[in-house]
C-alpha cells in the first residue's frame, strides 16, 4: 500500500485525480497515516504532491486531519516548497489548535506573514492562523490589527480581501477604529 501511495505521489497527476487519491486515502486510517509518513520523509517533489492530496482530504473531511495538527505545526520550518507551506497553513487555519502548538505556530506564521518574499497565498493563510490564535490569546489582537493594517496599502487583491475582513473584526474586538479601506 505504501508503494502505491509513493507511486501516486511520485508521478505527475492532474488536479482531477487529487479527489480520487483523497477518497482512497480517507477509506482507511492506515492510509492516512502512511500519507503523513510520506509527507514527513519523502524527497521533493513528493511532499508537495502529498500536500495537494491533504488539501483535498481537508476539503472533504476537516475532522479527519485534527489528530495531525501537532505534527503539521511542528513541520512548518522543514517545509521547502510554497505548495507545501500554502497547504499546511490553509489546513491549520481550519483546525482547532491545541495549546502546545500555539507559541511555535504563532512565531512561524507571523514570520511568514511579515516576509514580503513569501507568496501571497501563504501570507493570507498565515493571517487567518494568526487571527485564530488571537481568539485564544486576545492580547495579540492589537498587534495583529496594526500588522495587518501596515501591509494593507501594498497588498495584492487577495491580501486586501482577507485583510479587510480580519481588520474589521479586530477593530471591533479591540475597540480601535482605523480609517476605512
Amino acid at each position: 500500500m505504501r508503494e502505491k501511495l509513493l507511486f501516486w505521489m511520485g508521478s505527475r497527476f492532474p488536479a482531477e485525480e487529487r479527489n480520487e487519491h483523497a477518497a482512497w486515502v480517507m477509506e482507511s486510517p492506515d492510509r492516512l497515516e502512511m500519507l503523513w509518513d510520506i509527507f514527513e520523509t519523502a524527497e521533493p517533489p513528493v511532499p508537495q504532491r502529498v500536500a495537494w492530496t491533504l488539501d483535498k482530504v481537508f476539503d472533504t473531511n476537516t475532522a479527519i486531519l485534527q489528530p495531525y495538527v501537532g505534527r503539521l505545526a511542528g513541520r512548518l520550518n522543514a517545509l521547502k516548497h510554497d505548495g507545501e507551506k500554502r497547504s499546511a497553513m490553509r489546513i491549520l487555519a481550519g483546525l482547532i489548535l491545541p495549546e502546545e502548538v500555539i507559541g511555535p505556530l504563532f512565531e512561524v506564521a507571523f514570520t511568514w506573514f511579515e516576509n514580503p518574499l513569501v507568496a501571497v497565498a501563504i501570507r493570507v493563510h498565515c493571517m487567518q492562523v494568526l487571527y485564530n490564535i488571537s481568539e485564544k490569546e486576545p492580547e495579540l489582537k492589537r498587534e495583529l490589527l496594526i500588522a495587518f493594517q501596515a501591509h494593507y496599502a501594498d497588498g495584492s487583491p487577495a491580501y486586501k480581501a482577507r485583510a479587510r475582513k480580519l481588520i474589521k473584526k479586530l477593530s471591533r474586538e479591540t475597540g480601535i477604529l482605523l480609517p476605512a479601506n
